[in-house]
């Protein structure tokens, strides 16, 4: 996962940058992920209940590499990200959680952190 990190990093700052990298692009990198996570929502709408997952591994795929690109932008690596998901999961499993709201989003309902 390192490797597909540090190439996403390579191909965006060569891509978007001249070959620079500039950690206060993450802000920029960031407004798209959330324009590909609306993408990504789109997609299951359309297709998860077809089974017809392929358009949604796309949108996937584009969150993925987003969500990677911003974490290099900010100074982190693959061992970083994936110790502050562990550190949130357990925060997550000690909360208390709510009913699901129209839309099915089930949030937390204390505000420990």
């Amino acid at each position: 996962m390192q490797i597909l990190m540090n190439e996403i990093r390579a191909w965006s700052d060569l891509q978007f940058d001249n070959g620079i990298f500039r950690p206060s692009r993450s802000l920029a990198i960031s407004k798209h992920l959330q324009r590909e996570a609306k993408e990504l929502t789109v997609a299951l709408e359309k297709y998860g209940e077809s089974g017809c997952y392929a358009p949604v591994m796309e949108e996937l795929a584009d969150v993925l590499i987003l969500l990677l690109d911003v974490a290099t932008h900010t100074g982190n690596d693959v061992d970083a990200l994936v110790t502050a998901a562990n550190n949130k999961l357990q925060i997550n499993k000690k909360r208390k959680w709510g009913e699901p709201d129209t839309e099915g989003v089930i949030e937390h309902i204390d505000n420990d952190d």
